[in-house]
């Protein structure tokens, strides 16, 4: 077994145990698969496909489909497809505009369709102790990765894919073929280089209907949760809370310490 299949055995999930949704991680054992639309990073499941870079052949083609699609989307409406046809062909001549309209329809699909649980290989990153667990006060969650990956809560789970350049990612001419998997991976696991810190693990679950809340919270076995460390900054009273509900479920407790004369996190065992 190599470094990263070792690591990968367990993810990990930052919290704040004095947000309350936050403490249904551990409560309730919820995980939540947030829309793009709440995600931090403006750019997240954001890489649009790029119709300026398309041949004039290629062009052509997207249109026609884009046509055969929002005439099927609307035909109960009374549409009439050459109507609509020539308004596409009218609008597309002014490229920046179009592009424009393709984004807003990809983002409004993905915002009522995709679901995204972001977790981490690393459970001793500074930055994100400080962002996503109230700067050393909260806690993390160390969950059995091959539990999750093997239950049936999502569609795809990988590695985030940090990149230096913005991708190249043409609009589909096809539906349901190898490369439209391969552009979906890229939409879904690429983010800017500048992340590369979080080493972020990502489960995915593409909705057929639009869900509401509660169609996106989760909630997983006890077995599921292999560990809890708690924060270098944590308080007495987080820490017997967290401790009493890790007692009754079986769950391991560390606590994070600063590692002497080094800019890194250690951690030790706490009797639970």
């Amino acid at each position: 077994m190599n470094v990263c299949e070792k690591r990968m055995n367990i993810v990990y999930k930052y919290r704040d145990w004095n947000n309350e949704f936050h403490k249904k991680s551990l409560l309730s054992n919820e995980i939540y698969l947030s829309s793009p639309k709440q995600l931090n990073d403006p750019f997240d499941c954001r890489i649009t496909p790029n119709f300026k870079a398309l041949t004039k052949k290629e062009k052509d083609a997207y249109i026609d489909e884009l046509a055969i699609e929002q005439f099927d989307d609307t035909i109960k409406e009374g549409s009439n497809f050459e109507t609509l046809f020539k308004s596409l062909i009218g609008r597309a001549k002014n490229e920046n505009e179009f592009q424009k309209e393709i984004d807003k329809i990809h983002f409004e699909f993905q915002n009522k369709h995709y679901g995204v649980f972001c977790t981490s290989l690393r459970w001793d990153s500074l930055l994100m102790w400080s962002h996503y667990a109230n700067c050393h006060k909260g806690f993390c969650i160390g969950y059995n990765h091959n539990k999750l990956r093997n239950s049936n809560y999502f569609g795809k789970e990988g590695p985030v894919q940090y990149v230096p350049v913005y991708p190249k990612l043409k609009p589909r001419v096809a539906k349901n073929d190898l490369e439209a998997i391969k552009r979906g991976f890229i939409v879904t696991h690429y983010k800017s280089l500048e992340w590369r810190e979080e080493e972020e693990y990502r489960f995915f679950k593409l909705y057929q209907n639009e869900p509401d809340l509660l169609d996106r919270a989760i909630n997983i076995p006890d077995d599921f949760i292999v560990e809890i460390i708690l924060g270098i900054d944590i308080s007495l009273g987080d820490s017997m809370d967290i401790i009493d509900i890790c007692k009754n479920k079986s769950i391991k407790v560390y606590k994070a310490i600063k590692k002497e004369f080094e800019f890194k996190i250690d951690r030790v065992p706490l009797t639970v």
